[in-house]
This record gives C-alpha cells, structure tokens and sequence, in this order.
C-alpha cells in the first residue's frame, strides 16, 4: 500500500495541521484518508505527525508492505536513516515512527515533489482550517471552489477564529503545572506517556476539571493506535496518544 502524507504551519513556529491517505498499491484507489490539527508547532514537527497519522492509518487496512511518499526531504531522509535526528523534540517523534514503521514487514520512503502530493497537502489545510474532513477533491470528484479555496477574506476570519482559541502561555502551564501535581498526589511516575494513559484512566474526571478552561484541549474517544505516543514541545506534553478507549489531546 501506499501512504501520502504531508503537514504544515502557518508561521514556524504557526497553527498546524497534518493529513495522510492510504492508497491501494496497484491500482492507487483511495483506500482511507485522515486530518487532524496539530496546533502550534513547527513545520517539521507537522510532517513527522503527518507520517505517524499515515502509519496508523495503514495500520488499520491491514497494510504489511508501505511505501511512504512525502515532499518532506528531512522526514524522508531521517527515516530512511541518511540523515541524523539532532533536535530533541523530532528525535522523539523520529521513535515514535520508527515503532510504528515496526509493524510492518517493509516500510519504504520515498521524496515527491509537492505538485505530487496534493492530496494530502489539501487534507492538511483543511484541517487547519477547521474545514470537515473529506475526501481530497481528486479522490471525491469535482468540488466547488467554495469548499476548495475559500475567499482570502473567509481565510483570514478563520485565522483569526483560530488564533483567538488559542491558550494563553499562562493557561498551558497552569494545566501542564496541574497535571503533574495531579499524578504525583496519586503517586505515579515514570514515562510521560504511561503517566498521562494511567491519569486518562484513573482520574479522567480531575483531567477533564484541569483542562477545560485550555482553548484547543479536547478529549477524545477514538483509540488513535494501541502503543502510548507522546510528544513534548518546549518542555511540555503536547499530546497523549493511543490511550485505549480515550485519548487526551492537548493542542498547544
């Protein structure tokens, strides 16, 4: 099978977003398609959460053999093992993928021009624009030209709908600084992400208390993947994910 991905942000650091597609590997029908906001991040960091979101996508077909298609030569290069991993937070996410690439029998990446990846390039942006998340045009028919390429003047309203959503500096740490002193009263430690599936499970309600005055913090019910994923950004948890039967996903 074939898996496209592609993420990006709006300013670096900027509001993000990811998509990925699963592609039959013969006849290149559209197999599944995913988006999800990645909130205020780095580029880079976008497309390593693209690549994660099109594993586990792949995943879920039952896929053994993946050739992964990006227009990210850092993703693609770092994967495939040319390249060094030097910063802390893409080290991270370079092991969650690589456990995720795991489960299959071949995984192979592969750099495309970006007039090559589309598809996942308009799943990225529709989830940074909030917009439902379809079918990519190519894969769904003729779309209008409202629901593909909204007037510069509804971008910018949906920028600044985004923008006003996001959580103050102040409001994160007060949570981040809440969480912490949440698990070490129940006296958990260890790994960040077996800390934040245990709180998930045990104490979702004192979770839910903590986070709700946090713009952009969602709870959400979907299992994304069945191992622990966890990303930091600056120090703090951004995300928790692959928690059974709930998943906390704090959009910073």
């Amino acid at each position: 099978m074939i898996v496209q991905a592609d993420g990006g942000a709006r300013g670096n650091p900027g509001w993000s977003g990811c998509g990925a597609l699963v592609l039959d590997g013969k006849t290149r029908e559209l197999l599944l398609f995913g988006a999800e906001q990645t909130g205020m991040t780095t580029n880079n960091v976008a497309e390593y959460r693209a690549l994660a979101l099109g594993l586990v996508l792949a995943e879920r077909q039952a896929a053994t053999h993946v050739a992964v298609q990006m227009d990210s030569r850092l993703v693609v290069e770092q994967m495939s093992g040319r390249w060094a991993v030097r910063d802390e937070v893409l080290s991270e996410l370079h092991e969650v993928c690589q456990a995720l690439a795991g489960r299959f029998e071949v995984v192979t990446y592969e750099w495309i021009p970006r007039e090559m990846n589309t598809e996942a390039d308009w799943l990225a942006n529709a989830a940074m624009d909030g917009r439902p998340i379809t079918a990519p045009p190519s894969a769904a028919g003729p779309m209008t030209s409202r629901s593909v390429a909204p007037t510069m003047a509804k971008r910018k309203k949906l920028v600044r709908r985004k923008q006003a959503r996001l959580p103050s500096t102040t409001q994160r740490v007060a949570s981040i600084e809440a969480t912490a002193a949440l698990a070490s009263r129940l006296k958990m430690d260890g790994d960040v992400a077996d800390v934040c599936a245990r709180l998930v499970n045990e104490a979702p309600d004192e979770l839910a208390v903590i986070w709700e005055n946090v713009p952009g913090a969602k709870w959400l019910t979907d299992t994304v993947s069945s191992a622990p994923l966890s990303w930091r950004y600056g120090g703090s948890v951004q995300s928790v994910e692959g928690v059974p039967g709930a998943t906390l996903l704090v959009a910073l």
